[in-house]
C-alpha cells in the first residue's frame, strides 16, 4: 500500500468539499425555507495558495495546511499532526443586509460535511473539526471587502 501523505490529505479534503458542500447547502436552504445560500462553483475551490490567481467568485473556498507537528520519530513509523484551515469567502457588498446569516449558514455547511465524513474512508484517517472565527479582510490589490468564516481540520498521518 502506498504511503498516505500531505498531498493525499489535501486531495481527500478537497473531494469532501466538492462532493458534499452543495448538497448540504441545498439541505440548509430547504430547512430554512429560503434560498439565502448559493452553491459554490466547482472552479471556486482553491488549494493551498491564491498567489497567482484572480478570484472572481463569491463565494469561494480556500483551504491549506497551516501547521505540521511531528508526534513521534520512530524511524519509518514516525507520525505527524496536521492542521488544515478551510475558509469560505464572500464578497462583502454594502447592500447585503443578510451577510451575517449567510456566513453562519455557510460555516454550518462546512462543519457538517466534515462531521458527517470525519474518517477519510479509503485511508482510515480520522479528523477532528474545530471552528474558526469570522473575519473581515481586503485582498492585496483588490479594493473589495470580503468576509471569511471556516473550520480547522486536525488529522494524524501515520
Amino acid at each position: 500500500m502506498a504511503a498516505y501523505d500531505l498531498d493525499n490529505l489535501l486531495t481527500d479534503i478537497g473531494s469532501v468539499i466538492t462532493d458534499n458542500l452543495n448538497t448540504k447547502i441545498a439541505e440548509i436552504n430547504t430547512e430554512k425555507g429560503d434560498s439565502l445560500l448559493t452553491t459554490v462553483d466547482s472552479d471556486a475551490v482553491f488549494k493551498q495558495t491564491l498567489r497567482l490567481q484572480t478570484v472572481a467568485y463569491s463565494p469561494y473556498i480556500f483551504y491549506g495546511i497551516t501547521s505540521i507537528e511531528n508526534i513521534s520519530t520512530n524511524g519509518p513509523m514516525s507520525a505527524m499532526n496536521v492542521s488544515v484551515d478551510i475558509g469560505i469567502v464572500l464578497r462583502d457588498e454594502a447592500a447585503d443586509t443578510q451577510i451575517i446569516s449567510k456566513m453562519f449558514r455557510y460555516h454550518r455547511a462546512l462543519k457538517e460535511i466534515f462531521e458527517d465524513d470525519w474518517i477519510l474512508a479509503e485511508n482510515s484517517i480520522k479528523m477532528s473539526v474545530s471552528n474558526l472565527a469570522p473575519v473581515e479582510f481586503t485582498r492585496l490589490g483588490d479594493e473589495t471587502n470580503h468576509r471569511v468564516i471556516g473550520i480547522q481540520i486536525n488529522a494524524t498521518i501515520p
